[in-house]
């Protein structure tokens, strides 16, 4: 793999996870408790020993660039080996912003150059999955492709959601369309690619010069390399997810908890950064004898004095007496009050919830007003840092701003509790 490098697309801003990716970047959202999405690239990339990475990301790099850090803890930092954040800059004429995810490759082939590589292998860093990237490439040269396209059997696939690929008994590619309006093939592009380095320079500098191409990976590059020189499929079999929106990022949290799971976190060797500063120097989860703790994960650092069902605890989490948490993803250092119930709620880090409140309680049925066309299915999401005092009530499908302050009931009429409204802070 020492002719391989990798370019991962850490992401611009994700306006359908709405408050969860305000302040950073989609690929270092926590995940499971004590990990976040980018660890599976990277442990990915560690275990099929690409040690060469590059990762483009222009929305909120802070949390990246802490959690990443030399990327000792993937083993890839050394003489030859690298990982390194990959911001926007302005220089040899261009003009900052990527303006797609192809303009992001190109603005750094400069960091391509250095190493001369073979295989280019792009990927995502916000996908929840195991996958040899060893094996990618073998394929790959095995069938002395030009461009590799990593594939999975999906049902029922979305219109203009996914990547949709055909291909022949040996695999060769027979068309492409990215986020097609009809489906015509039963398999999904992953947005994993594996491709030769000077086709892929070439396409790319010309891209750069088109003023009528969108610069996006998948809708242009792809496709013109395929016009040209052809393409295989790649079949993935295993798990694999795409966290989009609220429900997926909750959705994830959840098959972690469900019997016979297909994430098994252990299983993939799934490496983090242990010397995170939201892990580092964290004590033993404590756990009150008067506790109820069912189908659930617990982090280090947790406070245990309540009930909590089917839900991911993060480092650091309190729950008083007599509350209870159930279907949730709570975040670190959030703090719950006593006799509050929390159901089907995502919470962002150090939110604090007061005594005997009540939050996604109600119909799920009713829709955000101001986003209707986003599925939340009943799960209400709090932004980082908020404060929801004592006594108040949250319904359904509720957004609540980064750093706002609640102070009474929210969204009743008629005695229920309706889900309306994003409430954004003053």
């Amino acid at each position: 793999m020492k002719n391989v490098v990798a370019m991962v697309l850490a992401g611009g801003e994700y306006k359908s996870l709405k408050v969860l990716c305000r302040k950073r970047a989609k690929a270092a959202l926590p995940f499971g408790g004590s990990y976040r999405i980018i660890d599976f690239v990277l442990s990915n990339l560690c275990h099929s020993e690409i040690f060469k990475v590059g990762i483009l990301t222009q929305h909120r790099p802070e949390s990246l660039i802490d959690h990443i850090g030399l990327g000792e803890a993937w083993d890839l930092f050394g003489r030859e080996r690298v990982v390194k954040i990959l911001p926007p800059y302005i220089g040899r004429g261009e003009e900052g912003w990527y303006k797609g995810s192809a303009d992001a490759i190109y603005q750094n082939l400069n960091f391509l150059e250095k190493w001369k590589p073979k295989y280019v292998i792009i990927l995502a860093g916000d996908h929840i999955y195991k996958m040899n990237y060893k094996s990618l490439v073998n394929f790959h040269r095995r069938k002395k492709a030009k461009l590799t396209i990593a594939v999975k059997s999906y049902k029922n696939i979305p219109p203009r959601r996914f990547g949709v690929i055909e291909f022949d008994e040996q695999n060769r590619i027979i068309k492409f369309k990215e986020k097609p309006n009809k489906i015509f093939s039963n398999y999904i592009s992953l947005g994993i690619y594996c491709v030769n380095y000077e086709i892929l320079k070439d396409i790319l500098i010309k891209d750069a010069r088109n003023r009528k191409s969108e610069h996006h990976i998948g809708k242009n590059i792809i496709p013109k390399i395929l016009e040209i020189y052809g393409g295989y499929a790649y079949i993935h079999r295993g798990y694999w997810s795409y966290v989009s929106d609220i429900f997926e990022y909750w959705d994830a949290n959840q098959e972690l908890l469900r019997e016979n799971s297909k994430i098994n976190l252990k299983r993939w060797k799934v490496i983090s950064n242990y010397k995170d500063r939201d892990r580092i120097d964290r004590p033993p989860a404590f756990i009150s004898d008067k506790a109820n703790i069912i189908n659930s994960i617990i982090s280090e650092g947790c406070r245990i004095f309540g009930e909590v069902k089917n839900s991911v605890l993060s480092p650091g989490v309190t729950v008083e007496k007599g509350a209870v948490i159930e279907d949730s993803v709570i975040m670190h250092d959030c703090y719950i009050g006593r006799n509050s119930k929390l159901r089907k709620v995502i919470l962002d880090k150090d939110v604090s919830i007061g005594e005997d409140v009540e939050i996604g309680y109600g119909n799920p049925e009713v829709s955000n007003i101001y986003y209707r066309e986003y599925d939340f299915r009943g799960i209400t999401t709090i932004g980082k840092k908020a404060v929801i005092e004592s006594g108040s009530k949250i319904g359904c499908n509720c957004i609540i701003d980064t750093d706002y302050k609640c102070k009474e009931t929210l969204f009743l009429k008629d005695g229920e509790i309706l889900g309306l409204y994003e409430v954004q802070k003053v």
